[in-house]
């Protein structure tokens, strides 16, 4: 069961940790670290939970070793875009952890 989330939690989203303060009824659609905010119809965030930070760490580390990837002909966008496609189906399977275990040798 997913966590019901509202105004000023602290989540994940795109691996890092935010703060919500933007929602229109169960939709999250606005959220900072700091001073910038990153607004959207529906923002795909996870609870700060434990078990969500270590995901986040794990898919951070990822992307932090192929950012070189931004310098090359390699397109870094569309591969920033998946890892943030299999972040996500991983925070959606936490709970399960074969499929969990899965999805991390994916990434490898």
């Amino acid at each position: 069961m997913k966590k019901k989330l509202k105004m000023y939690d602290r989540v994940f989203y795109n691996f890092e940790r935010h703060t919500i303060n933007g929602m229109k009824g169960d939709r999250i659609t606005s959220v900072s670290i700091g001073r910038t905010s990153i607004s959207g119809f529906n923002l795909c965030c996870y609870p700060d939970e434990p078990i969500i930070e270590s995901i986040s760490n794990r898919v951070r580390k990822l992307n932090d070793e192929f950012s070189y990837l931004q310098d090359s002909n390699i397109n870094y966008r569309d591969f920033n875009r998946e890892l943030v496609n299999r972040w996500c189906e991983m925070c959606e399977n936490k709970d399960n952890s074969k499929e969990l275990e899965r999805l991390y040798e994916s990434l490898s």
